[in-house]
């Protein structure tokens, strides 16, 4: 056995060095996650700033097999929209119409089950004919993804993993002020 100039052991040229997994945080600049955390819930929504106008969203989906999809955005956790298919195929999307523009800069997707997303792109639109993608990354039953403040009337939610042996599905999509 041999050490590195790191004072690390290696027993030879031909072994591998592996990561099972690593995770990463970072915050946005004048937002606090950790902000009003109710009991049991670590990643809370906050309590203000967010779903505008919710009583006026609508929503279409790619396909929907599981669930009507304005269940998406219903606001009850024990309802869900769901894909129905399985594997995830890489070419699902949800889009909700906001009803007038905001400036928003998170989004929170909730499931259940491990029926997130195995890979997700969060595209935005204030017209619905060109979309900008402004974030992008792997699924969780709770997903947040943030982003420098962005105008939006349409957020969609793209599914682009492939092979997950789960059905997509959401039972509450937040858009955060």
């Amino acid at each position: 056995m041999s050490r590195g100039s790191c004072g690390c052991s290696r027993r030879d040229a031909t072994a591998w060095w592996t990561i099972h997994e690593l995770h990463l945080g970072c915050t946005v600049p004048g937002i606090n996650p950790d902000a009003n955390p109710g009991p049991g819930d670590p990643d809370p929504v906050p309590a203000s700033g967010v779903d505008p106008d919710r009583a006026h969203w609508s929503a279409t989906a790619s396909v929907s097999d599981g669930g009507a999809v304005t269940n998406a955005i219903d606001g009850d956790a024990t309802s869900r929209w769901a894909t129905g298919r399985t594997p995830q195929y890489g070419d699902e999307w949800l889009r909700v119409d906001l009803s007038t523009t905001h400036t928003i800069h998170e989004v929170r997707v909730s499931t259940s089950g491990g029926d997130y997303a195995s890979a997700f792109a969060l595209d935005l639109s204030t017209d619905d004919q060109t979309y900008t993608e402004v974030a992008r990354g792997l699924g969780a039953d709770l997903t947040r993804i943030t982003f420098p403040p962005t105008a939006a009337r349409y957020v969609k939610v793209r599914q682009i993993g492939s092979g997950y042996d789960h059905w997509w599905s959401i039972t509450d999509l937040h858009v955060i002020e």
